[in-house]
């Protein structure tokens, strides 16, 4: 728990808004200890390495009726892109439709991306949660279930968020494809400056006006 509880608060501290996903992974550790805990069997690991990226995928398609998709609020959220200035070339150009329809793409892309872990997770979780037999003593049993869950998270890390790595990369390189197509700026255009980078162009600035020769 220490990992997604820790990174929530000091997110919480520098952003003061709450970190979705810190909560789902207090939620899925807290989700893993239960079901340890009550001894259920494999078929319980599997559906609930499956739920939790069901569910999000399911919220990210119902953004596609809000009047910010999924996509348009992660990025306006994280600072990512400039927003105000993409928009007002969109407009001047007559292209807020088309600017529209291409965020609503992304974010089926994006939305399918959780399906497909979600698929992956429940066939992996079907192949590593074997029935644990009966017969062995408690701690024999935990230790064996404890085994499951470690070769489940490894092989979640290389035969999902790997790929998974992959088809966000592809996401995003469809996303600036698009945004350059509709703006006609290029990418270092459309990226939002970092508060650190803004200080340092600020400094930089300041220089250049302190060392400007007097007329």
């Amino acid at each position: 728990l220490a990992f997604p509880i820790g990174y929530g608060v000091m997110d919480y501290v520098q952003t003061k808004r709450k970190n979705p996903i810190s909560i789902l992974g207090v939620v899925n550790t807290l989700l893993t200890g239960g079901l340890a805990l009550m001894k259920t069997g494999g078929i319980w690991f599997a559906i609930k390495e499956a739920a939790i990226p069901f569910a999000i995928g399911v919220f990210v398609l119902v953004t596609l009726r809000f009047k910010k998709t999924a996509i348009e609020s992660f990025l306006n959220m994280s600072g990512i892109l400039k927003f105000d200035l993409i928009n007002q070339i969109a407009q001047e150009k007559q292209k807020t439709s088309e600017l529209k329809k291409h965020f609503q793409k992304c974010t089926l892309l994006f939305g399918a991306s959780f399906f497909i872990s979600a698929i992956l997770n429940f066939i992996i979780g079907i192949l590593v949660f074997k029935p644990i037999d009966s017969n062995l003593a408690a701690a024999a049993q935990s230790q064996v279930l404890n085994d499951q869950i470690a070769k489940m998270t490894w092989m979640g890390y290389v035969g999902i968020s790997l790929p998974l790595m992959l088809f966000t990369g592809f996401i995003l390189w469809y996303l600036f494809k698009g945004l350059n197509k509709i703006t006609e700026l290029k990418m270092e255009d459309l990226m939002a400056l970092s508060p650190k980078q803004k200080a340092l162009l600020d400094e930089k600035q300041k220089s250049e006006l302190n060392t400007e020769p007097e007329n």
